[in-house]
Formats: C-alpha cells, structure tokens, sequence
C-alpha cells in the first residue's frame, strides 16, 4: 500500500533560491521503523541528511559531471563525503538542477540517529550553515 510517510524539512531563511543566489541548502530529518536493535543497539530511528540543490546561474554548477560517479564530484567536505547525486532535469532532459547531499547514519554516526529535534541536532545544522557559507561565498 502506498502511504504517505512524514519528513521534515528546513531550507535556509526560507529562501529556496527565489533570490537568485543560484543555490538552496536543506536539512531533513525523517524516521525509520526498522526494528535493528539485535544488531545495533545504540541506533535510534531519526536520519538527518544535508542536500544542495545547485542551479545553472551559480558559478560551481559546471564544476559537476553527471558522467562521472558520485565519488568524482565535489563534495564540499560533506559530513564523511557526498552519499547522494542526481541530476534533476526538465521535459527537454537539460540539466536544471544538480542536487548533492550527505547523510548522518555512517559507521560511528548511531549518535545522530538518537536526536529527535532541529535544537538537539546542532551539529547538523552548523554542518548545513557551513555548506551555505561556501557557497555563497562562491556566488560572489
């Protein structure tokens, strides 16, 4: 049965790119009801990920190559790297916008699957503030 599952999402200031500045920074936090605790019993049910969706008018859209792997982006210093690419593409198929991310449910990240709210998890928006400092610093 396909039903609808709860997400929250932030986007910095609200902006969602309607300004111009060629990108947009999210935060989304969702749960998961897999039943893990026989094998790891510290992991919680919250994964909180980091996406950037990058738009033709910022200067770093062309540094993307959707030929190349995930792994061969730029994955500016995302929390351990870029776990997600895809380019989105319009009804012409051109590139309208390149969206990269990180997620926080590694190895040794149990401690991120713990936190329930935007004010326990901090760290993953300070992560988020970084990413948007560069690129804005980039756009100028």
């Amino acid at each position: 049965m396909n039903e609808w599952k709860h997400k929250d999402e932030w986007c910095k200031k609200d902006e969602w790119c309607k300004n111009g500045k060629g990108f947009c920074v999210v935060v989304s936090r969702h749960e998961v009801t897999l039943d893990m605790s026989w094998s790891f019993p510290d992991k919680g049910i919250h994964r909180w990920c980091i996406y950037a969706y990058i738009y033709p008018t910022h200067p770093h859209f062309k540094l993307f190559d959707v030929e190349k792997g995930m792994f061969e982006q730029p994955d500016y210093g995302m929390h351990w790297g870029l776990s997600f690419f895809h380019a989105h593409r319009n009804d012409k198929s051109e590139i309208c916008s390149i969206q990269i991310g990180c997620d926080y449910d590694h190895l040794h990240d149990d401690h991120y699957t713990t936190l329930a709210t935007k004010e326990a998890a901090v760290s993953v928006f300070n992560d988020a503030d970084d990413l948007y400092a560069q690129l804005e610093q980039e756009k100028q």
